[in-house]
Formats: C-alpha cells, sequence, structure tokens
C-alpha cells in the first residue's frame, strides 16, 4: 500500500499517521474489521487507540453495517513471532549455546578474505566438494536457523578440520581469540552433532510445515482455529 518513515515514532504518531492517511485516501474507517501488528508495547496502545477511534466513527454513522458497541476484531500479535520465539526459549532452556556457535561461525568468516580462503584451501585437501560458508544467523528469526544449522552437519568434517587442525598449526594468533574459543569448545563436544541433527528434525517436521503456512500471501484467519 504505503510506507511512511518516522523518526520519534509513539503510539499517538504513529496512530495519528495511520488514521490521516487512510482518510486521505477516502477509506471508510468504519469498515476496517483488524490491525496486524507485532507484539511491543507501543503496537498495543496503537491497536487500543484505533479500536476506540473505530467504536466513535461507527456512532456517528447510522449507516454502517456494524454494531457501534463493536471495536476492532482481537487476533493478537503477528503469530510468526511467536512461534519464533517459542522455539528461541526451547533452545534457550536446553543450555547448548547453539544460538552462540551459530553467530561465531557466521562471524568468523565475515569480511575475512583471508580465513575464507583458508578454509577453501582445507577443504580442498579433504574432497573435491566445494566448501561452503555457514550463513549469518539472525536472532530475531530463530527458525532460520535450521537451513543454517543444516549446513554447518554439512560441513561439519571441514569445520573440524580447519578450527582443530588447521589453526592451531598455522595461525597460532587466533587461538586466544574469544569466537575461536567457542567454536572449538562446541567442535570437541562430543554429543554436539546429536543436538544439531535433533534439531533439524525438530525444523522439518515440526515447525517448518507451520512457518511455511503462516507466510502464505492469502487471508488465513479463517483457516486458522481447524489449522
Amino acid at each position: 500500500y504505503k510506507s511512511i518513515f518516522l523518526g520519534h515514532a509513539t503510539a499517538e504518531i504513529v496512530f495519528r499517521n495511520i488514521i490521516d492517511t487512510l482518510q486521505a485516501d477516502e477509506i471508510n474507517l468504519t469498515k476496517i474489521l483488524m490491525l496486524g501488528r507485532d507484539n511491543p508495547n507501543v503496537n498495543k496502545t496503537i491497536e487500543k487507540m484505533m479500536d476506540q477511534y473505530i467504536r466513535l466513527e461507527r456512532e456517528k454513522q447510522s449507516s454502517s453495517t456494524i454494531k457501534s458497541t463493536i471495536g476492532l476484531i482481537d487476533i493478537g500479535s503477528c503469530p510468526l513471532h511467536l512461534i519464533h520465539n517459542s522455539f528461541k526459549i526451547g533452545m534457550d532452556n536446553t543450555k547448548w549455546s547453539i544460538e552462540e556457535f551459530l553467530n561465531n561461525l557466521g562471524f568468523w568468516f565475515s569480511r575475512s578474505p583471508s580465513r575464507r580462503e583458508d578454509y577453501l584451501n582445507v577443504t580442498k585437501t579433504l574432497s573435491n566438494k566445494v566448501g561452503k560458508f555457514i550463513r549469518r544467523f539472525i536472532m530475531t528469526r530463530w527458525l532460520d536457523a535450521g537451513p543454517i544449522i543444516e549446513r554447518v552437519i554439512e560441513q561439519w568434517l571441514n569445520l573440524k578440520e580447519y578450527f582443530l587442525q588447521f589453526i592451531p598449526i598455522n595461525n597460532k594468533i587466533s587461538i586466544n581469540n574469544q569466537h575461536y574459543v567457542q567454536i572449538k569448545l562446541i567442535l570437541q563436544t562430543r554429543i554436539i552433532f546429536i543436538r544439531l541433527n535433533f534439531l533439524v528434525f525438530l525444523y522439518h517436521n515440526i515447525y517448518k510445515h507451520i512457518l511455511t503456512w503462516f507466510q502464505q500471501t492469502q487471508p488465513l484467519i479463517h483457516l486458522l482455529h481447524n489449522e
């Protein structure tokens, strides 16, 4: 529809911009059914202000097909955030340090051509397959960790060779780097490979379907209960 870039975006400012924009485009405010939003408190306040405003508008227009006592339909915040957060909370409770591990792997090769070249050379000595780097992990999108963990599993032998064999011999300066220390500790943990495969199993068999379903472009609210 359109975007508005705001500086000090208080609830009042955002609310006023929404109303002014809709009115400028001659949209009948009494026909607004709900407000999609994320979960920050400022958005909750905006929704309350919108609800009160819509009720007043319906009272003014006796021709409105919706009763004035009815406000916006409350369907809660973005369900995708709830799903991502549920996975994150579960992971945090395991104390497996997966989040830190993925972040450190991404950081290690980020903006470092020399490390990337060394890694690719190491992979060539192990097989004919081309080495692949670990994509950046976004903390607010936990389920995106599924494909990233799959890449880690795919590159597991390469990563162990590079971090546990190559660096201690060829780049001793790095062995005191805090990112390297954590990566090394995780790679030396025998059970970590099982844990990573378990997370990939959860991603494919539980969360991926839900994530894909919720990201459709068609209206889904009427299908949500049965799903």
